[in-house]
């Protein structure tokens, strides 16, 4: 009892994290994957795995703290967990996880063995191993140890080839990251940070997390997050924004409760999955639902529509793309992922092209930060993405580009600039017989195609003369 009490914290993350993934959290008995500690007992093939494999060495029977199955049918054995109560003890939970993995290992069978580790408050560590010729090995991502727990397909790809460390990155669900989202969004709310401004802590967050390990002490954990912040647009030569991404380091709810927003995103695998997907932009299309569909002056393009455009421009590999008021890089990303798709390229062999592929221009600081953080996360911040007048900025792009895509901003009031005048600016930035794609609205395009028949409509609901 005292032991179940002391690694809680590390259990509830572990059911978490699989659910997170995709594992069925029920009993097989009740259709499910998973097995926590002494349910082998129902189970005899099961209980006889690990008989007289006592993780302390000495007589007994091991009970690992979860056994993930592949099927309720099969009762095949493809993960065990260990937890314990403190993220220092990685280290042994992770023998006593190799210990139960040996035990399956002895009975012929591949499993992969894993460990979860953490206290209240703390953020849980995870560290997965296979045994690979004749040795205990970490999974890696990019030549670095993995920190999340598999879904159960991947696990299966992992175990069918007998050597392989190195696995492929594995985003959650889309309904996982809209639930996290909410959750992110809650706790800002509940820590005062208004709309507008949610955004933009949470990218500050996802930054710092990104540039290194940030402290989850309450005394410091906010000023580390802005150094860290700092440090990695200093690093991609945008220090020009640091004001406009930070945390406010005097509210104390939010300092109080910042390891929440840290423990979120770590288990979303921010370092890991960032290049590979738009979290920023996932979150920042979840917190718009608080807002009426508009934060800080920009409205959000869903992510199937930016497809959509990019595939009617038939964007290429070695096409130049412009936006000339790209919000928070929508297009930019949607552009440089069909570019990748198209080559054929690993992720990482492809984000050269933010830099010497890409180029955006957006007035509004918070959001050009917005922008420019979700290129630094895609492994490059030195990228053609400016805070700038694109009225004024004319030497953007500094070529002349293949494609320009955009959603230009719609006018509020009598002063601002009509959507014609951006479309107008891409496309002086196109070269001659370059492809632009815009969304506009649907009374521009009558007008423009239609501007007899829409005098005549003017004019008929148009007040009488006196």
């Amino acid at each position: 009892m005292n032991k179940r009490l002391s690694e809680q914290r590390a259990r509830e993350v572990t059911r978490e994290l699989l659910s997170f993934r995709g594992w069925n959290l029920r009993p097989p008995m009740s259709g499910g994957q998973v097995l926590q500690e002494g349910e082998c007992k129902y189970y005899p093939t099961l209980a006889k795995l690990f008989e007289g494999k006592s993780k302390s060495g000495g007589p007994g029977s091991g009970k690992p703290d979860f056994l993930l199955l592949e099927s309720a049918e099969s009762l095949k054995p493809l993960v065990v967990i260990d937890t314990k109560s403190s993220a220092s003890l990685l280290k042994e939970g992770m023998r006593d996880a190799v210990c139960y993995g040996q035990a399956c290992a002895d009975a012929g069978l591949e499993v992969l063995a894993v460990t979860v580790a953490g206290a209240e408050k703390e953020i849980c560590a995870v560290q997965v191993q296979r045994k690979t010729n004749g040795a205990w090995k970490d999974l890696t991502l990019h030549g670095e140890a993995i920190d999340w727990i598999p879904s159960p397909a991947q696990t299966l790809a992992i175990l069918a080839n007998r050597n392989r460390t190195e696995v492929e990155p594995e985003k959650p669900s889309e309904e996982v990251l809209a639930s996290q989202a909410n959750r992110l969004n809650e706790v800002l709310r509940e820590c005062k940070i208004k709309d507008e401004y949610r955004p933009v802590y949470v990218a500050t967050f996802m930054l710092a997390l990104w540039q290194g390990n940030v402290s989850t002490d309450q005394e410091v954990v906010l000023s580390q997050v802005n150094a860290n912040a700092q440090r990695a647009l200093q690093k991609s030569k945008k220090s020009n924004l640091a004001r406009s991404l930070r945390v406010d380091e005097e509210n104390d709810d939010l300092s109080a409760r910042a390891w929440e927003i840290i423990d979120i995103l770590k288990k979303l695998n921010i370092r890991s999955f960032m290049q590979e997907h738009d979290y920023l932009g996932q979150l920042y299309e979840t917190f718009f639902r608080y807002t009426g569909g508009n934060t800080i002056g920009q409205y959000f393009t869903p992510r199937h529509i930016i497809a959509f455009m990019c595939d009617v421009v038939d964007v290429g590999p070695n096409d130049v793309v412009f936006d000339p008021a790209c919000g928070t890089g929508g297009f930019l990303i949607g552009a440089l992922n069909r570019m990748i798709k198209k080559q054929g390229l690993m992720y990482q062999d492809g984000v050269k092209k933010v830099k010497d592929n890409l180029f955006g221009i957006e007035s509004e600081p918070a959001t050009a930060a917005l922008c420019v953080t979700n290129m630094i996360l895609r492994g490059d911040g030195t990228t053609g993405v400016l805070k700038a007048n694109c009225f004024t900025k004319k030497d953007c792009p500094p070529e002349e580009a293949d494609c320009a895509l955009m959603n230009p901003p719609f006018p509020h009031k009598k002063t601002d600039r009509p959507p014609t005048d951006f479309i107008d600016r891409a496309l002086l930035g196109l070269k001659r017989r370059g492809m632009l794609a815009s969304i506009v609205p649907y009374s521009l395009l009558v007008r423009r195609l239609c501007p007899e028949f829409c005098g005549k409509v003017d004019s008929a609901f148009s007040p009488a003369k006196p």
